[in-house]
Formats: C-alpha cells, structure tokens, sequence
C-alpha cells in the first residue's frame, strides 16, 4: 500500500465535515435542542445496519412527533437527559464537557457507551465528531461556544494516546483500512464481528490505530475517517471526493 499523505488526511477531512447537517457545524447555543439530535442521528447512522438515511427518519418522526421504535426511544431520552445536565445543571455545552469539560474524557465516553443501544463504537463515534468541533472552538466553557476560523488540535494533541483512542470509532471500513495497512496483528487475529462484540476489543483496535497513526505524526482521528470515507467509496486514494 502507498503511504499516506497527510495532505490526503485533510482532504478526507475536508469531505467528511461537508457532509455534516449544516446546523450543526458551528452552532453558538441551541446545545440543549441539538446535543439530543446529534446522539439520535449519529448512534442510528453509526450501526451496522442502518444508514444516514435512516437517521434523518428519525429526526423527522421527533420533529414531527411520530413515536420513535423503542431502542431508538430510549436513546433519545437518555440523551435529552445528558443534555439538561450538561447545559442546565453544568452550565456548559457539550462540545467541551465532551473533550474534557466535564473533568475526566473517560467519563464522558463511558457516560454514552453505558446509553442501551450506543456501545463502544458508536460513543467514539459520537466522541469524535464532538472533538472535531472542538478543534474550532475556543474551549472556555458555558452554555454558548465560541468558534475560532482554523483548526487548533492541540488540545488533542496533549492527551494521552489512551485518551485519544476514545475519539477513534472502528467500524468494517475502519476496520479494512488498518488491516490493510499491516496497523497490528490484532486486525488480522480477529474479525471485526469481534470487536463489535468486545468493547474491550475495540478499545484496544483504537489504541493500536492511535499509537500507529502518531508514530507517523498523523491525527488518528484524520486516519480513522480517511479509511472511512474511502473504504466506503466516498474518496479517491489522495482523499479527493469521488466525482459523480
């Protein structure tokens, strides 16, 4: 496999953030509305079997007032409860209570890993989608956020390498890409019906995707969605969106 340029990385980035519900890219307030319409639609996209698509459906019943299924239900109250303690009784927004607002960034993932129907992979997913927000955020806390014009991954670059491999969601595509990619025998000992079973598993896959994606001075979030986005055919190889 040809080595990965970081200039492919941004540009997978690039095309991932695109294609992120415009309303929720930069939002000042509105955190205790959208925190719940982000967990919904991302812990419904982010399963094995359903799809965007499905999402959106989702936010169009809650909009509409259609009664959800009940796994879905259950997620969307427990969200909107995770929302008014985070907005109401922190007094803060979700972008950073989840990026390490909240005093521990293990608590925060293990407070949506532990939703029924979220798991291990999906809070990472959620995780990370968050962090990238915060990469344009200011970090200072309160009910509104405030946005900065370029991206700032400090922040995340001083975590731990255990830290950050929360943020990393490993999926088939994901999968894929790091058993391609030779990342660590774990990919090639295991199926990833494994690591979907296993959180333990898959906090390990992350951190082998972590620690492989730093010794290359790479984001491991950035590689995570570039084998994403190109394992699903959404990118060429250099990271440039598939045209048509």
């Amino acid at each position: 496999m040809p080595a990965i340029d970081p200039v492919w990385l941004r540009r997978a980035v690039a095309d991932s953030m695109r294609s992120v519900r415009p309303e929720w890219r930069r939002p000042k307030r509105r955190w205790l509305t959208l925190m719940p319409e982000m967990i919904l639609w991302y812990s419904t996209a982010g399963t094995a079997v359903l799809s965007g698509a499905a999402a959106d459906s989702m936010l169009e019943r809650v909009s509409s007032g259609v009664p959800l299924p009940p796994l879905r239900q259950v997620i969307w109250t427990q969200a909107r409860r995770l929302s008014r303690r985070i907005c109401t009784v922190h007094r803060t927004n979700p972008v950073d209570w989840l990026t390490g607002g909240c005093g521990d960034i293990e608590t925060a993932w293990k407070t949506l890993d532990d939703i029924p129907g979220i798991g291990a992979k999906i809070a990472s997913f959620i995780m990370r989608e968050f962090s990238f927000l915060r990469d344009y955020s200011f970090g200072v806390g309160g009910p509104a956020t405030s946005w900065r014009r370029m991206r700032d991954r400090r922040w995340f670059d001083a975590l731990a390498h255990e830290t950050q491999s929360l943020f990393v969601p490993v999926d088939n595509n994901v999968f894929a890409g790091a058993r391609r990619y030779r990342v660590s025998p774990l990919f090639s000992r295991y199926d990833v019906r494994d690591i979907y079973a296993s959180a333990d598993l898959h906090r390990d896959a992350a951190m082998a995707i972590t620690i492989w994606s730093r010794r290359r001075d790479f984001d491991p979030r950035d590689v995570d969605v570039y084998w994403y986005r190109y394992e699903r055919g959404f990118i060429e190889m250099d990271g440039r969106p598939v045209s048509g």
